[in-house]
């Protein structure tokens, strides 16, 4: 089973390669969670990016950040998906 520390790179590496997206230099950790078990368990890591317009979010009254959730296999630390988190 891969660690937590691993499991965060290995998010934020799949998150850029898929995405291309640069914002993810000034991505945050906000949540990690180990769910599942017996051979199905997986790590669900929730990264925060800056809004890609942010004078028009300030306008708008849209969030700060955006949340993405990034899961990661626990055993083999293979990328499985990336959903958008909304607060």
């Amino acid at each position: 089973m891969i660690e937590a520390r691993d499991a965060v790179r290995l998010a934020i590496d799949a998150f850029k390669d898929i995405t291309q997206d640069t914002r993810v230099e000034h991505a945050f950790l906000e949540e990690i969670e180990l769910v599942g078990g017996n051979g199905s368990a997986h790590w669900a890591v929730t990264i925060s990016l800056p809004p890609r317009l942010p004078m028009l979010g300030t306008v708008m009254g849209s969030p700060d950040k955006e949340y993405k959730v990034v899961t990661i296999d626990a055993d083999s630390g293979a990328f499985i998906s990336i959903k958008i988190r909304s607060v």
